[in-house]
């Protein structure tokens, strides 16, 4: 009988998080058209339901960024900290957030956190590199794209931004670029 209810409460919950994941997933699709308030309502009552769903806040941190509400912003992503201290992405959503700021140290040190967190994520080496290069630092970017490249060779981005740093570092050959990140 406890293996039944056991089982029960772990389809429970699944479905609980299957729903969680619909919702947000149809609220980025309403930012990503424009349409913030109708995402803030559902996140919200995403978060409502599910108060532990750490997407939710994340999502509505981003709303608020898109109306430039920042301080609020900053809220909802501190709250993702406060849950799980070592999430990988709200240090990505943070970074972002200090970028905004005009704030480009505070930027590259959550950034940084997040590469800690998760070392094999090559995208996050790419922002990274867009950080180093908005602050002039472009050896370092050329660094993290190179890191980029040798992480996800097949994205074109990682290639583009690196080929587009050296040209800036005064490279106009692009010589120095290989499939490889080497």
């Amino acid at each position: 009988m406890k293996k039944i209810y056991f089982l029960l409460f772990v389809l429970l919950i699944s479905c609980k998080n299957d729903d969680s994941l619909n919702h947000t997933n149809k609220a980025k699709a309403l930012i990503e058209r424009g349409k913030p308030d109708e995402a803030l309502v559902i996140l919200e009552q995403v978060i409502k339901d599910d108060p532990k769903y750490l997407d939710a806040y994340l999502e509505i941190g981003r709303v608020y960024e898109v109306k430039k509400n920042l301080d609020v912003a900053l809220k909802y992503y501190l709250k993702v900290q406060e849950i799980k201290p070592k999430h990988v992405h709200v240090n990505m959503y943070l970074g972002n957030l200090y970028r905004s700021w005009g704030k480009p140290d505070q930027a590259i040190a959550y950034v940084k956190k997040g590469i800690d967190l998760s070392p094999g994520e090559p995208w996050m080496r790419q922002i990274l590199g867009n950080l180093y290069q908005q602050t002039g630092q472009l050896d370092l970017a050329i660094e993290s794209y190179k890191k980029a490249v040798s992480m996800g060779p097949d994205d074109h981005l990682f290639i583009i931004d690196l080929a587009l740093a050296y040209e800036k570092n005064g490279d106009k050959t692009l010589q120095n670029i290989n499939f490889n990140g080497e």
